[in-house]
């Protein structure tokens, strides 16, 4: 990410923060089963440590801690503090604002789960990132990525799905990056449907 890049990305989300939760249309149903396949992938226990990278307003991992009630906060790191602020104030929930990197090479940090829910695409020196996680995680510690493949069906206009492509690294690209540093990676890709309204 350049450096215009990076401010027009911070600007971007600064501007959003307040807004944010209401901007996603997910379905409920569709909020409930992410996080249920965040518990059972990560096999979040009471006793973890777990870590929201890139967590934002702090809504999954509130969402997490309430469906597991794990006995510590859950960690939700954003380098956006507009929403950090979101977060704060939220049961279960604690935050840092610092960006991906930063947090990773941090070496007084260590916890046994972390999750990176469609975040990963805005990370810079992914290998340094993935080698850092991996020496923060305790030993049998897990990751989990959650991503979107970089070619979508959604309507939208050919320059727009050329710009998502574009910005969104390959599932596989991340599994191979991981298996370099030294983890024991698995792939699963699971379908949901997605409606787009054509007028709002």
């Amino acid at each position: 990410m350049t450096e215009l890049n990076n401010k027009l990305y911070n600007q971007h989300y600064k501007d959003l923060a307040d807004k944010y939760n209401d901007a996603l249309s997910f379905t409920e149903g569709y909020c409930i089963d992410v996080v249920h396949w965040i518990v059972n992938d990560l096999k979040i226990k009471k006793g973890d440590i777990v870590v929201d990278l890139g967590g934002g307003t702090g809504s999954s991992a509130k969402a997490i801690y309430d469906t597991c009630s794990v006995q510590r906060d859950i960690l939700c790191i954003d380098p956006c503090l507009e929403m950090l602020e979101c977060a704060k104030g939220l049961n279960g929930v604690s935050t840092l604002s610092t960006d991906a990197l930063s947090f990773a090479i941090n070496n007084d940090i260590k916890y046994n789960k972390i999750f990176i829910k469609e975040a990963v695409h805005h990370f810079n020196n992914r290998i340094n990132i993935w080698k850092g996680i991996y020496k923060q995680l305790y030993p049998e510690g897990r990751i989990l990525i959650i991503t979107r493949p970089p070619k979508v069906e959604f309507p939208f206009f050919q320059a727009a799905l050329q710009a998502f492509e574009q910005g969104q690294p390959h599932y596989n690209t991340i599994t191979k990056e991981l298996e370099e540093v030294g983890f024991k990676a698995f792939l699963w890709a699971r379908e949901y449907p997605v409606r787009v309204d054509k007028e709002y």
